[in-house]
């Protein structure tokens, strides 16, 4: 069993200068500390720890890194996906269809910038490639519109528990207290 990790930070975003300001602070950092967590707590190496940070993690440059995750892992390994960046929705290609989430690569713009976004469609086409090989995948989405990256590649195995839309009184739920002090710190933790 191996083990591989694919850390993307994006802070910059030059394509998107001429609508504002849309860099980030914060997503290179934590990509970075992601990276420690790894090695300080699961004993990852830097051999096995590939790291995209601005003007890296281009949209060929994730993807590449993606694809060679695929032609590399083989039955069993753990594999660790972690991305920090803006994430966003474009039109889909499917007439009809839904926005597509995407992430955004540090390369990717809005008009007349070429968009080179990574959409959830491509993410469930790769994670179904890659589940054929090993099913220890983990991957973490550090930014906004995240919640389909994952949608549809398991069928019915997705552990997601379904959205509870009865009313309030239907749900019979317990009255929450009045002060969090109320609460039995023992029965809690049963």
């Amino acid at each position: 069993m191996a083990r591989h990790a694919l850390i993307i930070g994006i802070n910059k975003y030059p394509n998107l200068a001429h609508l504002g300001n849309y860099d980030l602070y914060g997503c290179v950092n934590d990509a970075r500390l992601m990276k420690r967590v790894l090695q300080d707590k699961f004993q990852f190496t830097d051999d096995e720890i590939t790291e995209l940070h601005n003007e890296q993690a281009t949209r060929d440059g994730i993807m590449a890194q993606m694809n060679r995750l695929v032609d590399v892992a083989k039955e069993d390994d753990i594999v660790i996906f972690h991305y920090s960046g803006h994430g966003s929705h474009r039109s889909s290609k499917k007439e009809g269809a839904a926005d597509d989430s995407t992430i955004m690569p540090n390369d990717s713009g809005r008009d007349p910038k070429p968009n080179r976004d990574i959409s959830d469609k491509e993410f469930n086409a790769w994670l179904g490639r890659l589940t054929k090989k090993t099913r220890y995948v983990t991957m973490i989405f550090d930014c906004c519109h995240s919640g389909t990256m994952t949608r549809d590649v398991f069928g019915d195995a997705v552990r997601a528990a379904p959205p509870d839309k009865r009313s309030v009184t239907a749900m019979d739920l317990p009255e929450t207290p009045a002060d969090t002090r109320d609460i039995d710190s023992e029965k809690l933790s049963e």
